[in-house]
């Protein structure tokens, strides 16, 4: 699609996979750190399933306690570089469109964001519905957003109309406890 892709993978396995499946691609740029609130180092909790691995030990708790993760472990720690989305848009460019899959650590990642992308996505499960609540909260505040809801891997949205930050809040209020998926958000121009 002409499109330039930056992933981010603080994982050294998993961007290593990246790395040998992308080299050739001259629109494709990997950056081998984690995203949060500010710059610094942190600790991932490194999963036995590689792609659970989160920098939350809240969220780590929450789904272990629910049954959604109970046979998983999180016993491995990696320390990590951290930058923000603000200075991954001064390197990079402002993106269209932003997937946040990090596991219980959205919040923090769109606290590094002072400024819109124009469409965005981020994950959510019941059980740590906070911090989905915290991201949504985070993103009004940085413009009009309108937001959709996509349940488990669907890729369908579940409201007839983009909905405005209660609504949203309303539609995640009535999700299934055993569901999942992933909040899409727009800024309104």
């Amino acid at each position: 699609m002409g499109a330039v892709v930056v992933a981010i993978e603080p994982q050294t396995p998993c961007a290593d996979v990246l790395a040998k499946a992308f080299w050739k691609q001259p629109r494709f740029h990997l950056v081998r750190t984690a995203l949060g609130a500010e710059a610094g180092t942190a600790s991932m909790y490194v999963s036995s399933a590689s792609t659970i691995s989160s920098l939350s030990p809240e969220w780590i708790d929450a789904v272990q306690a629910s049954g959604r993760f109970g046979d998983e472990n999180w016993e491995k720690q990696q320390p990590v570089e951290m930058q923000t989305l603000d200075s991954l848009i001064a390197q990079f460019g402002r993106p269209a469109f932003a997937k946040i899959d990090v596991e219980g650590f959205e919040d923090q990642v769109l606290s590094g964001l002072s400024t819109p992308i124009p469409a965005m996505s981020f994950e959510f499960t019941p059980e740590y519905i906070d911090s989905t609540y915290r991201s949504i909260d985070r993103l009004t505040s940085l413009g009009v957003a309108r937001f959709q809801l996509s349940l488990g891997e669907s890729l369908e949205y579940v409201a007839a109309e983009w909905c405005d930050a209660d609504g949203m809040k309303q539609l995640l209020a009535k999700a299934p406890a055993e569901s999942f998926g992933d909040v899409y958000a727009r800024f309104d121009p």
